[in-house]
């Protein structure tokens, strides 16, 4: 099978990222990314006028990489997406899709006329079927399509972040391991994401409401200055301001310490429900684990080793920014 090139796309609440993926069956590689900051005013527009300038930012970014590709995907960040994992009897290929949507069903009300939905099969044995389920609104992805037509490059698929990051941790992460159980937590600016990867299989996903831009807005009303620049000072520990009694340590498990308790929340939901089986690490990736001595902050909270993650290629020009490339990374790896 030819290469195929592929350009992954992720939109945050503050950036656009972007990822050149070329692929085959065996060998994948990244061929170049982009971080795209989207301008304050943009976030607060009307949904149609906002994709149209999401859409020129995009089409800017291809432009100035100089970046020829036939074929883009995106990675769905919402709180408004569920991932879950589903168990079924013994049954037929040919039945699980139908299987799966009855027991949606049965707890979610018109979800098949609301909901796009996806899953991924892990084991189909005597026994029964296990495996993965992603629901998300149709109009939530009906806007992604729309991106696609502005930005003048037909959209291959639309993919949620939680499988997108766990390709791009199976892929291009040096300490990866097949045998491992993680939880990679996905920090970004409005929401965070805590997912559970089972020997390599993503099985539980959890969003909650807290990102750094918590700590923006705390470090914007004390120091008194605009949040853009407690955005860009945060990632000095805020070294050029007197902060009158605390310090960028405080700030950070301050404003991320609903996070690690939705971590800890987790690790004990896993231990209750795999009575023989442990997390093994925790890996941190998104924006808002690129703080300074984020690993030292965060790692005292928890029973189990955590830190950042690190790229396969520690040569790479995009190594400083690899933990927020994650998604944009994963949404352009092709599933076989």
């Amino acid at each position: 099978m030819a290469k195929e090139k592929i350009l992954g796309i992720d939109v945050g609440s503050r950036n656009i990222k972007m990822a050149l993926i070329n692929q085959d069956r065996k060998t994948k590689n990244i061929i170049d990314t982009a971080v795209i900051p989207i301008p304050e005013e943009i976030v607060t527009m009307e949904e149609t006028q906002r994709l149209e300038k999401i859409a020129q930012l995009i089409k800017g970014g291809i432009a100035d990489r100089n970046i020829k590709v036939k074929k883009i995907s995106f990675s769905i960040n919402s709180p408004q997406v569920v991932v879950r994992s589903f168990q079924l009897p013994p049954i037929k290929k040919k039945e699980i899709h139908e299987a799966i949507l009855m027991d949606l069903s049965k707890t979610f009300q018109d979800i098949t006329n609301t909901h796009a939905i996806s899953y991924k099969v892990y084991q189909h044995t005597k026994e029964g079927v296990e495996g993965m389920v992603a629901f998300c609104p149709k109009k939530l992805v009906e806007g992604y399509v729309y991106l696609s037509s502005l930005i003048g490059i037909s959209a291959k698929y639309v993919d949620v972040n939680a499988n997108s990051i766990t390709k791009a941790y199976k892929t291009f992460i040096s300490h990866a391991k097949p045998d491992e159980n993680v939880i990679l937590v996905d920090i970004g600016a409005t929401y965070s994401q805590v997912n559970v990867i089972e020997k390599d299989r993503l099985i539980l996903s959890r969003t909650i409401a807290c990102g750094g831009g918590s700590i923006d807005k705390a470090v914007s009303k004390h120091l008194n200055i605009s949040l853009e620049q407690a955005e860009k000072d945060k990632f000095n520990k805020f070294m050029e301001y007197e902060l009158h009694g605390y310090d960028a340590e405080g700030y950070i498990k301050r404003g991320y310490s609903p996070i690690v308790q939705e971590i800890n929340q987790t690790i004990a939901f896993y231990s209750q429900k795999k009575k023989h089986a442990k997390i093994d690490r925790i890996l941190l990736i998104g924006g808002g684990s690129l703080l300074y001595g984020m690993e030292e902050y965060l790692k005292e909270g928890f029973s189990v080793p955590a830190s950042t993650i690190k790229p396969t290629d520690n040569n790479a020009a995009y190594i400083k920014e690899f933990p927020s490339l994650l998604p944009a990374i994963g949404a352009a790896l092709r599933e076989d």
